[in-house]
C-alpha cells in the first residue's frame, strides 16, 4: 500500500519565512492557497507531527510556486503548512 499522506498544518502564532498569510475576508468566498503553502516531501516516512510542530524540520520546507501543487503518485509523505489570517466579519 502506498504511504501517501498530506497533512495541513495551520500555523497561527508565527509568521513563516517563505509563505504569505492566507487571508480569509468573507465567509462565503473561496481562497486558493497553493502559492501560500510551504511543502516538505518526507521520503523516509519517519517524520512525526511533533517533529513538524517543534520546528525541527523547518529547513526542509520550500515555498510552493504553483496555484495547485501536484505530486503525482508518491510513496513519500508530503507535509504542507501555511498561516491563516481571518478577516471575516
Amino acid at each position: 500500500m502506498i504511504n501517501y499522506c498530506l497533512y495541513i498544518l495551520i500555523v497561527t502564532l508565527s509568521q513563516t519565512v517563505f509563505a504569505e498569510n492566507v487571508v480569509l475576508k468573507s465567509n462565503d468566498s473561496k481562497t486558493a492557497i497553493g502559492k501560500n503553502l510551504e511543502l516538505f516531501e518526507d521520503k523516509t516516512g519517519l517524520v512525526s507531527f511533533e517533529d513538524i510542530r517543534s520546528g525541527r524540520e523547518d529547513a526542509n520546507f520550500k515555498k510552493s510556486n504553483s496555484d495547485v501543487p501536484g505530486f503525482g503518485y508518491l510513496k513519500s509523505t508530503v507535509w504542507a503548512k501555511f498561516t491563516v489570517k481571518n478577516e471575516t466579519d
